[in-house]
């Protein structure tokens, strides 16, 4: 669902989807003057509304703030950013936010009431039939799990009970959801899988005790250099040499190195009905420590297309073979794809043509661009050699681009004090790095500096670093009008 309001100077847009609602804002530089932040005030379908809590506070008012038990909200700390997204939103249920940006002094905060933004959401089904998706709460509840749980570290016990509440606030329904989607395959069905990570025993368990009842079920496992997945099954008493009306019930896959599927095929006698697959590992940290996702498609011709992508895959095909057989099965998608459609892209493909044509979508939206990714392998280097801008901004004369760079937080000294103002609102003032550089040390900060310059038609340098490598995935910017050739 998706809404958006305005009051005065303000706008938001907010999209909810299943537990999370994104909010945006926005306003003109005029009505920044003063601005602290802004409080968030949310009541749960008719319940009453409550101001929301904030990670962060003014130095002035609280000089040494408590992070264990410290209760500080936002109509007193307002978050200090423009892009806000709440995580602890639960399926179906209807919301009504209150947006009030907070101005004046940090010891006398004032809520500006006459330029509240409201508005109400709600939020989506996890499964409504056709796509049923689930999200793990993993990395980003990170300080959430400490404050709940005394930053206790889970044992493998009770990483591997799925009832333990530990693993139940963890993974949020991503685990009893792929283990329901098991455990409800009925004789008559066939499940049929190809994973890379086999090691997190409740969905081995699972597994297993199919295997055992007779069920028609086969898996395609990476056979791992170090072992990993034989010990893991093995542990779990999965036998590998099992064979099912006289086929093997383990298909090991050697080739490629990282084969880095992980889906499973549910079939009505030899008919594929639905997939369950997304980005989660079958490991104890795909479910529960990192931010995955499980996706089930309720599609046949989905299923049928992953059915025949995972016969290519049960032979353990070479590059070649491998890369002929999935063109043969996912050609390259029309460029206007079909309202409604679902299309289906396997790897490996025979060239890096498909980038472009994500390239190509991208530049196609009208309003936005949702995009994830986990890695990088190179830094990146982009500059519009055409662009100029006023010499005054940057005292480094003999290049007058912006430059974004990227500093560890780990470099830097841990402060749970605020700025008095939301940072991304003077950017391009930032002085106190030399060459005129801006220093960006979370994502959130990288992105509203790169697109404040690009707006600005400031050419960009970005350096980055090992971290900044490994955690963002940029391959390349390409907008109208720029010459993205220099990187």
């Amino acid at each position: 669902m998706r809404v958006t309001t305005s009051a005065g100077a303000f706008e938001a847009s907010a999209i909810a989807g299943t537990r999370a609602i994104m909010i945006a804002l926005n306003c003109d530089e005029a009505a920044c003057k003063g601005l602290l932040g802004f409080a968030f005030q949310r009541a749960r379908g008719a319940g009453r509304p409550e101001f929301l809590r904030s990670l962060k506070v003014f130095e002035e008012v609280e000089p040494e703030p408590d992070t264990e038990h410290g209760e500080y909200f936002t109509d007193k700390f307002p978050i200090q950013s423009f892009l806000w997204s709440d995580y602890t939103a639960e399926p179906c249920t209807t919301y009504h936010f209150e947006v009030i940006p907070v101005f004046g002094d940090p010891t006398a905060p004032e809520l500006r009431d006459a330029e509240k933004l409201a508005f109400t959401v709600t939020t989506e089904k996890e499964d409504d039939g056709q796509h049923g998706i689930w999200f793990n709460r993993g990395a980003i509840a990170s300080q959430a799990y400490a404050r709940k749980f005394k930053n206790h570290k889970p044992t493998e016990a009770e990483m591997d009970n799925p009832k333990d509440k530990h693993t139940v606030w963890l993974s949020r329904g991503l685990l009893e959801a792929c283990l329901d989607y098991i455990d409800t395959t009925k004789k008559s069905e066939a499940l049929r899988a190809c994973i890379y990570e086999f090691t997190y025993a409740p969905i081995i368990e699972a597994l297993k005790t199919k295997i055992d009842d007779g069920f028609d079920v086969r898996l395609i496992v990476h056979d791992d250099k170090k072992g990993k997945n034989r010990k893991a099954m093995k542990a779990a008493g999965l036998d590998v040499k099992t064979k099912h009306n006289g086929e093997p019930v383990v298909i090991w896959r050697t080739r490629p190195p990282i084969p880095h599927n992980k889906f499973i095929i549910k079939l009505d006698g030899d008919a594929p009905q639905e997939v369950w697959t997304g980005s989660t590992n079958i490991t104890p940290s795909g479910f529960l420590g990192q931010s995955n996702v499980g996706h089930l498609v309720h599609d046949s011709d989905v299923a049928e297309q992953y059915l025949k992508y995972w016969t290519i895959l049960s032979d353990n095909p070479t590059g070649k073979p491998a890369k002929e057989g999935v063109a043969e099965i996912s050609p390259y998608p029309p460029a206007l794809v079909k309202p409604g459609s679902q299309t289906c892209i396997f790897s490996p493909r025979q060239t890096a043509s498909m980038l472009n044509w994500y390239a190509d979508r991208m530049s196609d939206a009208t309003s936005s661009i949702m995009f994830t990714a986990a890695f990088i392998h190179s830094p990146v280097h982009w500059r519009n050699s055409e662009a100029t801008a006023p010499q005054r901004h940057h005292p480094n004369r003999e290049d007058p681009s912006v430059c974004l760079r990227w500093k560890s937080p780990r470099a830097q000294a841990t402060s749970n004090c605020s700025r008095r103002r939301p940072r991304h609102l003077n950017l391009f003032r930032d002085r106190t790095s030399p060459l005129g550089c801006i220093l960006v040390s979370d994502f959130s900060s990288f992105f509203t500096a790169f697109a404040k310059a690009n707006a600005s038609g400031r050419a960009i340098r970005i350096e980055g670093s090992q971290e900044f490598d490994r955690n963002l995935n940029i391959v390349a910017v390409t907008e109208p009008g720029h010459d993205a050739s220099r990187r």
